[in-house]
């Protein structure tokens, strides 16, 4: 009987290097484990640590009414500048918000879009003029919102449809 004759003699230390660079590998993978936790921890705190909370839309409305000025629009076919009546300043822009977007208007003395802004995933359609108003319609997929805009005393006012 030849047992083991043609076998490689097992040599103990290449079963201890087998062994040792096991636990080398197995070290380092903890390593790396323990560090991007430490570091995916890090990301969602000290990053901000006196953030203000989040504005809600109708601050949002405001603060860009109020930096924008009353003749900013937001493209060539998106909005009309208001006419100057030559009688002192502009009255500040009047806040029509809708489901697919936000309009800011005038009255000088009828009604003027100063610039239409769709909410995310609507498209702006060019403005149209309307029987005593202006008419601007957002579009989402087959979501139709418009916003016919007319004048109540100097005041611009928006009535909202939504198809």
């Amino acid at each position: 009987m030849l047992v083991g004759v043609n076998a490689p003699a097992s040599h103990p230390s290449r079963r201890l290097r087998a062994a040792g660079a096991t636990v080398a590998w197995l070290a380092v993978a903890a390593a790396a484990t323990v560090a991007s936790s430490v570091a995916v921890g890090a990301i969602g705190s000290g990053i901000l640590p006196d953030a203000a909370p989040p504005l809600r839309p109708d601050e949002v409305d405001q603060r860009l009414v109020a930096s924008s000025g009353p003749t900013t629009a937001t493209s060539p076919s998106a909005a009309a500048p208001a006419p100057s009546t030559g009688s002192g300043p502009a009255a500040a822009p009047t806040v029509l918000s809708s489901q697919g977007g936000v309009v800011h208007a005038v009255c000088t003395p009828g009604p003027v879009i100063v610039t239409a802004v769709p909410n995310q995933g609507f498209a702006l359609k060019p403005i149209e003029a309307e029987d005593g108003g202006q008419r601007v319609r957002f579009e989402a997929g087959r979501t139709r919102v418009e916003v016919l805009v007319t004048c109540a005393g100097g005041v611009p006012t928006g009535s909202v449809r939504v198809k």
